[in-house]
Parts: C-alpha cells; sequence; structure tokens
C-alpha cells in the first residue's frame, strides 16, 4: 500500500475531536486522576454533522489540526501534569467513539480514568513510572532510529496495548507517526483486497 493510499484509508474514518481539559475546582469534573481534574471535550453537533458527511459521502468538515497541537503541547512538555492530562486525553480520545459514530463518552471515560486508577483485580502503575515512561517514550521519538523503542517503552504504560501505544505515539509526533488499530487494519485489508 502507497502512503496516499494509507491516508486515504485513514481519512474514511472519522474520529471525533474530543478532548479532556482542565477545570478548576470550582468548576464540574468528569475525571479525576492522578490529582488532575478534567472535564470531556466534545464538538457541538459532532453526531449531526457526521450524519450528514457520511449521507454526502464526504469527510466531516472538522479539522483534526487543533486536536493534533493540544495533545502534542501536552506530551512534549516537561511538567508532569501536562504529560499525564496529554496520556489520558488520548486515552478519552481513542474511546469516545466506535466505527458507527455514536459517542461512548462515559466509556472513554472509565477507560481513562482505568489507567489512574486500575481495574478489577489489575492495580494501576504508580504516577512517577507513568510519567517516566511517558518522558522516555518522548526522548526515543526524538531518534528516528529509535522508533521500535518508543513504541516498546509506550507499551509498558499499563492499559495501553498496541493501539493506544500508537495512538500516543501519533499525538507526540503527528509529522511522522500513525495510528494503527483494530479500525485502520480492516481499512487497510479491504483496500488491499480491492486491488
Amino acid at each position: 500500500m502507497t502512503p496516499s493510499e494509507f491516508k486515504a484509508a485513514r481519512e474514511r474514518y472519522a474520529y471525533v475531536p474530543a478532548r479532556l481539559v482542565r477545570v478548576g475546582e470550582s468548576e464540574h469534573a468528569d475525571l479525576s486522576c492522578f490529582g488532575l481534574r478534567l472535564r470531556k471535550d466534545v464538538p457541538e453537533g459532532w453526531q449531526a454533522r457526521l450524519k450528514e458527511a457520511r449521507l454526502k459521502g464526504q469527510p466531516v468538515s472538522i479539522s483534526s489540526l487543533q486536536l493534533d497541537d493540544f495533545h502534542r503541547g501536552l506530551l512534549r512538555s516537561d511538567d508532569e501534569d501536562d504529560l499525564l492530562h496529554g496520556l489520558l486525553s488520548v486515552v478519552f480520545w481513542g474511546f469516545a467513539s466506535g466505527a458507527d459514530g455514536r459517542l461512548r463518552l462515559n466509556r472513554a471515560l472509565a477507560r481513562a480514568a482505568a489507567i489512574a486508577h486500575g481495574r478489577r483485580n489489575a492495580p494501576p502503575q504508580p504516577r512517577e513510572t507513568v510519567v517516566r515512561q511517558l518522558r522516555r517514550t518522548g526522548e526515543l521519538l526524538a531518534e528516528p532510529a529509535a522508533i521500535e523503542a518508543a513504541f516498546s517503552t509506550a507499551l509498558e504504560i499499563k492499559f495501553l496495548q498496541m493501539a493506544f501505544a500508537s495512538k500516543l505515539l501519533m499525538f507526540t509526533q503527528p509529522k511522522t507517526m500513525a495510528v494503527y488499530d483494530r479500525v485502520i487494519s480492516l481499512q487497510l485489508r479491504c483496500s488491499s483486497a480491492r486491488r
């Protein structure tokens, strides 16, 4: 598959530009993790815009550049809170909608919370460990020959797995990294089968 075919396959799937933003003590928080108070932020009318675009056979008219910049800024920061905020927001973004375009924000919040609070019979990693892995992932991504090591380091963050490690790398280095998840894999497989 050529890079342009890969790009076209990726653009057929519309990720909702959802994110988590920080709120103050007096504001409503949807999620409290690692000492951060976060609120979900989803473009107004996302599902209606997605439905209209699909009926017309067009991509959704929402740019992801602002979302990329938001996450990249957090994930490249030296500040521990920014790094953790970036990680939680990427996980939230990745689970915010399914292939059908329906929003699943409660599921996304629960998946993000698991990073900090763990799951049934699976405790979380300590904050310091997660920060260390995020920092090391960013350092390795700065070296073109160390992409595999960066990916392996991201996979050491508990509960991420392959798809979310690729999402983390993509937002840390969006010009050279790409998301690789089940949806993208299926799109690529369908594109290859049509040849």
